[in-house]
């Protein structure tokens, strides 16, 4: 509601960024009462309604970028899945916001694969113009960065900035154990 009466873009802009924080985690909670097992949440399916979400949330990007999704037979229970999707939010933020400039197209790949027992890796990429490397004290710098970075020790794995052409991020991580790691 404030970001529609706003008209200051840079506030607008951050008002609507905290908006698809929040209707990450709805979405989150939507699909989960939706499901036949209401403890866990196919991730697939999660992670097509969220990039529809947010390319919905940035109109002008929609016809540009294209986001392709591996996720199959992948199911998060919801301790898992809330800092997994604010994670995802915050990568296809961030490349939404910067990645596309002056009307470029291009493609986000988020894939999702199961490496082991309880381990999982994220490997998120897209083929846009990549992101300065600031450092600040051995970390990218930036508020996207830092709940980047806090949702992956929440997800109790670790992240690598892949220094190729666009932006690429491998994202270890444990999931669907039964401790409560997500706190706000």
């Amino acid at each position: 509601l404030q970001a529609s009466s706003v008209d200051d873009p840079k506030l607008k802009s951050q008002l609507t960024i905290s908006q698809n924080r929040v209707r990450s985690m709805a979405l989150i909670h939507q699909l989960l009462y939706r499901s036949h097992d209401l403890s866990s949440i196919g991730m697939e399916d999660y992670l097509y309604s969220l990039s529809g979400q947010l390319l919905s949330a940035y109109g002008d990007l929609k016809d540009r970028i294209s986001i392709k999704i591996k996720a199959a037979d992948i199911y998060f229970n919801i301790q898992n899945a809330v800092p997994f999707g604010l994670l995802v939010n915050e990568l296809i933020t961030n490349s939404l916001k910067h990645g596309f400039p002056e009307g470029n197209k291009g493609t986000i790949h988020i894939d999702l694969s199961k490496t082991g027992e309880g381990q999982y890796s994220l490997k998120y990429s897209d083929n846009g113009i990549g992101i300065p490397y600031t450092i600040v004290n051995g970390h990218l710098s930036g508020f996207g960065m830092y709940l980047i970075e806090t949702l992956v020790n929440q997800l109790e794995g670790t992240i690598e900035h892949l220094h190729t052409k666009g932006t690429v991020y491998k994202v270890n991580f444990r999931g669907n154990n039964d401790q409560t790691r997500f706190h706000i």
